[in-house]
Protein backbone atom coordinates (compact mmCIF):
# COMPACT_ATOMS: atom_id res chain seq x y z
CA UNK A 1 0.00 0.00 0.00
CA UNK A 2 1.15 3.55 -0.86
CA UNK A 3 1.47 6.56 1.40
CA UNK A 4 -1.39 8.03 -0.20
CA UNK A 5 -4.39 5.93 -1.60
CA UNK A 6 -6.13 7.72 -4.66
CA UNK A 7 -7.68 7.31 -8.27
CA UNK A 8 -6.72 8.70 -11.06
CA UNK A 9 -9.02 10.94 -12.41
CA UNK A 10 -9.54 10.71 -16.09
CA UNK A 11 -11.43 13.76 -17.51
CA UNK A 12 -9.73 16.74 -16.09
CA UNK A 13 -10.63 20.13 -17.35
CA UNK A 14 -8.83 22.23 -19.35
CA UNK A 15 -7.54 24.60 -17.25
CA UNK A 16 -6.51 21.81 -15.03
CA UNK A 17 -4.27 20.83 -17.53
CA UNK A 18 -3.06 24.72 -18.26
CA UNK A 19 -2.09 24.80 -13.75
CA UNK A 20 -0.72 20.89 -14.24
CA UNK A 21 1.82 22.66 -17.04
CA UNK A 22 2.41 25.98 -15.68
CA UNK A 23 3.07 25.45 -11.70
CA UNK A 24 5.03 22.24 -10.08
CA UNK A 25 4.78 21.93 -6.01
CA UNK A 26 3.74 24.81 -4.15
CA UNK A 27 7.08 26.70 -3.12
CA UNK A 28 5.42 30.75 -2.40
CA UNK A 29 5.81 30.18 1.50
CA UNK A 30 4.06 34.18 2.01
CA UNK A 31 0.77 34.39 3.62
CA UNK A 32 -2.12 36.87 3.22
CA UNK A 33 -3.81 38.33 6.21
CA UNK A 34 -6.49 40.77 6.34
CA UNK A 35 -7.34 43.18 9.17
CA UNK A 36 -9.61 45.92 9.27
CA UNK A 37 -7.88 48.49 12.43
CA UNK A 38 -9.91 50.63 14.48
CA UNK A 39 -7.72 54.12 14.54
CA UNK A 40 -10.29 56.54 15.65
CA UNK A 41 -8.54 57.20 18.69
CA UNK A 42 -5.52 57.82 16.63
CA UNK A 43 -7.43 59.86 13.92
CA UNK A 44 -8.54 62.25 17.19
CA UNK A 45 -4.95 62.77 18.50
CA UNK A 46 -3.89 63.66 15.26
CA UNK A 47 -6.12 66.44 14.90
CA UNK A 48 -4.82 68.32 17.88
CA UNK A 49 -1.17 67.75 15.85
CA UNK A 50 -0.85 70.41 13.49
CA UNK A 51 0.63 68.82 9.72
CA UNK A 52 0.62 65.05 10.94
CA UNK A 53 -0.70 62.79 8.15
CA UNK A 54 -2.38 59.46 9.56
CA UNK A 55 0.19 57.60 6.77
CA UNK A 56 3.02 59.06 8.97
CA UNK A 57 1.32 58.22 11.88
CA UNK A 58 1.50 54.04 10.68
CA UNK A 59 4.93 54.49 9.74
CA UNK A 60 6.07 55.32 13.29
CA UNK A 61 3.43 52.51 14.39
CA UNK A 62 5.01 49.70 12.31
CA UNK A 63 8.61 50.65 13.50
CA UNK A 64 7.52 50.52 16.88
CA UNK A 65 6.18 47.59 16.28
CA UNK A 66 9.65 46.39 14.52
CA UNK A 67 12.30 47.80 17.24
CA UNK A 68 9.55 46.15 20.24
CA UNK A 69 9.45 42.58 18.23
CA UNK A 70 12.87 42.00 16.42
CA UNK A 71 11.39 38.58 15.91
CA UNK A 72 9.89 40.48 12.79
CA UNK A 73 12.44 42.56 12.26
CA UNK A 74 14.19 38.86 9.78
CA UNK A 75 16.39 38.78 7.24
CA UNK A 76 17.35 35.15 5.40
CA UNK A 77 20.92 35.35 4.16
CA UNK A 78 22.95 32.44 3.06
CA UNK A 79 20.10 30.49 3.86
CA UNK A 80 20.26 31.32 7.39
CA UNK A 81 17.89 33.24 9.37
CA UNK A 82 19.66 37.00 10.57
CA UNK A 83 18.53 39.89 12.54
CA UNK A 84 18.33 43.06 10.68
CA UNK A 85 20.16 45.51 13.10
CA UNK A 86 18.56 48.81 10.82
CA UNK A 87 14.48 49.36 10.92
CA UNK A 88 13.65 50.30 7.52
CA UNK A 89 10.68 51.21 5.71
CA UNK A 90 10.16 51.34 2.02
CA UNK A 91 7.25 52.85 0.63
CA UNK A 92 6.36 52.92 -3.10
CA UNK A 93 6.32 56.50 -4.41
CA UNK A 94 5.29 58.06 -7.98
CA UNK A 95 7.15 60.29 -9.68
CA UNK A 96 8.16 61.56 -13.15
CA UNK A 97 11.35 60.79 -14.68
CA UNK A 98 11.56 62.66 -18.24
CA UNK A 99 8.36 63.40 -17.96
CA UNK A 100 7.05 60.19 -17.63
CA UNK A 101 5.45 58.56 -14.59
CA UNK A 102 7.60 56.74 -12.92
CA UNK A 103 7.73 54.11 -9.90
CA UNK A 104 10.23 53.77 -7.14
CA UNK A 105 10.25 54.83 -3.73
CA UNK A 106 11.90 56.15 -0.66
CA UNK A 107 12.48 54.70 2.38
CA UNK A 108 12.69 55.73 6.07
CA UNK A 109 15.27 54.11 8.54
CA UNK A 110 14.05 54.01 12.71
CA UNK A 111 11.01 55.83 12.74
CA UNK A 112 10.49 54.70 16.16
CA UNK A 113 13.04 56.99 17.51
CA UNK A 114 11.84 60.23 15.82
CA UNK A 115 9.18 62.27 17.09
CA UNK A 116 6.24 62.63 14.51
CA UNK A 117 6.88 66.54 13.53
CA UNK A 118 10.74 65.17 12.47
CA UNK A 119 9.14 62.05 10.53
CA UNK A 120 7.04 64.40 8.98
CA UNK A 121 10.25 66.28 8.09
CA UNK A 122 11.38 63.15 7.21
CA UNK A 123 9.01 62.20 4.91
CA UNK A 124 7.90 65.67 3.35
CA UNK A 125 12.01 66.21 2.03
CA UNK A 126 12.73 62.65 0.96
CA UNK A 127 9.40 62.43 -1.64
CA UNK A 128 10.82 65.94 -2.89
CA UNK A 129 13.95 65.26 -3.43
CA UNK A 130 12.62 61.79 -5.27
CA UNK A 131 10.47 63.97 -7.72
CA UNK A 132 12.65 66.53 -8.06
CA UNK A 133 15.59 64.77 -9.05
CA UNK A 134 17.90 64.80 -5.80
CA UNK A 135 17.60 61.46 -5.02
CA UNK A 136 20.91 60.56 -6.38
CA UNK A 137 20.85 56.72 -5.86
CA UNK A 138 16.99 56.36 -7.01
CA UNK A 139 17.60 57.98 -9.96
CA UNK A 140 21.04 56.37 -10.80
CA UNK A 141 19.17 52.73 -10.17
CA UNK A 142 16.14 54.05 -12.42
CA UNK A 143 18.76 55.95 -15.12
CA UNK A 144 20.28 52.59 -15.22
CA UNK A 145 17.48 50.06 -15.65
CA UNK A 146 15.88 52.18 -18.14
CA UNK A 147 18.99 51.44 -20.53
CA UNK A 148 19.26 47.85 -19.79
CA UNK A 149 17.48 45.64 -22.52
CA UNK A 150 14.57 43.70 -21.01
CA UNK A 151 16.90 40.08 -21.85
CA UNK A 152 19.56 41.14 -19.20
CA UNK A 153 17.20 42.13 -16.78
CA UNK A 154 16.93 39.06 -15.01
CA UNK A 155 20.67 37.93 -15.34
CA UNK A 156 21.48 41.37 -13.91
CA UNK A 157 19.05 40.96 -10.94
CA UNK A 158 20.36 37.78 -10.49
CA UNK A 159 23.53 39.33 -9.73
CA UNK A 160 22.91 41.85 -7.78
CA UNK A 161 21.03 39.75 -5.56
CA UNK A 162 24.06 37.40 -4.97
CA UNK A 163 26.44 40.06 -4.60
CA UNK A 164 24.11 41.98 -2.07
CA UNK A 165 21.83 39.31 0.03
CA UNK A 166 24.09 35.94 -0.62
CA UNK A 167 27.72 37.67 -0.34
CA UNK A 168 26.57 40.75 1.70
CA UNK A 169 29.08 42.89 -0.47
CA UNK A 170 27.87 46.66 -0.55
CA UNK A 171 27.65 47.93 -4.07
CA UNK A 172 27.06 51.41 -2.44
CA UNK A 173 30.58 52.45 -4.33
CA UNK A 174 29.12 51.47 -7.35
CA UNK A 175 26.42 53.70 -6.82
CA UNK A 176 23.55 51.49 -5.72
CA UNK A 177 22.08 51.64 -2.05
CA UNK A 178 22.02 49.23 0.41
CA UNK A 179 19.21 47.18 1.05
CA UNK A 180 16.90 49.98 -0.08
CA UNK A 181 13.39 48.32 0.57
CA UNK A 182 14.69 47.30 4.18
CA UNK A 183 12.41 45.19 7.19
CA UNK A 184 9.20 46.23 5.39
CA UNK A 185 7.32 47.47 2.33
CA UNK A 186 4.20 49.66 3.09
CA UNK A 187 1.83 50.64 0.12
CA UNK A 188 -0.98 53.25 0.40
CA UNK A 189 -4.15 52.61 -1.70
CA UNK A 190 -6.94 55.53 -0.98
CA UNK A 191 -6.11 57.31 -3.89
CA UNK A 192 -7.02 53.93 -5.73
CA UNK A 193 -9.90 53.93 -4.14
CA UNK A 194 -9.24 49.97 -2.82
CA UNK A 195 -9.00 48.77 0.28
CA UNK A 196 -7.60 44.90 0.43
CA UNK A 197 -4.93 44.10 -2.33
CA UNK A 198 -2.35 40.96 -1.68
CA UNK A 199 0.71 43.03 -2.66
CA UNK A 200 3.03 40.04 -3.20
CA UNK A 201 6.65 40.13 -1.52
CA UNK A 202 8.91 41.49 -3.92
CA UNK A 203 11.83 38.70 -3.96
CA UNK A 204 14.72 41.07 -4.72
CA UNK A 205 13.91 43.31 -1.78
CA UNK A 206 14.66 40.10 0.69
CA UNK A 207 11.70 42.52 2.96
CA UNK A 208 9.48 39.69 4.77
CA UNK A 209 6.61 41.71 5.35
CA UNK A 210 4.75 44.06 2.94
CA UNK A 211 1.85 45.64 4.02
CA UNK A 212 -1.40 47.37 1.97
CA UNK A 213 -2.96 50.21 3.46
CA UNK A 214 -6.97 51.32 1.80
CA UNK A 215 -8.21 53.74 2.33
CA UNK A 216 -9.64 54.77 5.89
CA UNK A 217 -13.94 54.10 6.09
CA UNK A 218 -16.52 54.51 8.92
CA UNK A 219 -18.44 51.81 10.41
CA UNK A 220 -20.77 53.51 12.71
CA UNK A 221 -18.60 55.56 14.93
CA UNK A 222 -15.63 54.26 14.31
CA UNK A 223 -12.85 54.85 12.11
CA UNK A 224 -11.44 51.62 10.35
CA UNK A 225 -8.10 51.42 8.51
CA UNK A 226 -8.24 48.15 6.02
CA UNK A 227 -4.55 46.53 5.85
CA UNK A 228 -3.41 43.64 3.62
CA UNK A 229 -0.59 41.78 4.82
CA UNK A 230 1.40 39.32 3.56
CA UNK A 231 4.34 38.09 5.02
CA UNK A 232 7.26 35.64 4.73
CA UNK A 233 6.02 32.45 6.59
CA UNK A 234 9.95 31.00 6.79
CA UNK A 235 11.04 34.06 8.47
CA UNK A 236 8.05 33.79 11.81
CA UNK A 237 5.15 32.33 12.22
CA UNK A 238 1.40 33.40 13.31
CA UNK A 239 2.64 33.71 17.14
CA UNK A 240 4.82 36.44 16.19
CA UNK A 241 2.81 38.23 13.99
CA UNK A 242 0.27 37.87 16.35
CA UNK A 243 2.29 39.50 18.77
CA UNK A 244 2.78 42.20 16.58
CA UNK A 245 -1.05 43.04 15.89
CA UNK A 246 -1.25 43.19 20.04
CA UNK A 247 1.73 46.15 19.57
CA UNK A 248 -0.16 47.63 16.57
CA UNK A 249 -3.35 47.57 18.80
CA UNK A 250 -1.40 48.71 21.57
CA UNK A 251 -0.13 51.86 20.05
CA UNK A 252 -3.81 52.61 18.21
CA UNK A 253 -5.92 52.93 21.93
CA UNK A 254 -2.82 55.00 23.47
CA UNK A 255 -1.46 57.21 20.93
CA UNK A 256 0.15 59.73 23.10
CA UNK A 257 2.84 57.18 23.49
CA UNK A 258 3.64 58.13 20.28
Amino acid sequence: MGSVEFKTIKHGSSMRKLALGAWGSPKDPSVNVQIDLDVTRLIEHLKQTSGISLKQAIIKIFSSVLNDIPELNTVIIRNKFRQRLNNRIFIPTVFRNNQQVDLNGIWIDNAHGMTLSELNTCWVEKISNLRLGKDRPTHRVVSIFKRLPDPLCKPIIRLIDFIQYTCNISLKNFGLPNDPFGSMTVTFLDKLNVRYANIPIYSFSRSAITAAIGGMYEDGKKKRLPITWTFDHRCFDGFEGGLGLKRINYYLKNPHVL
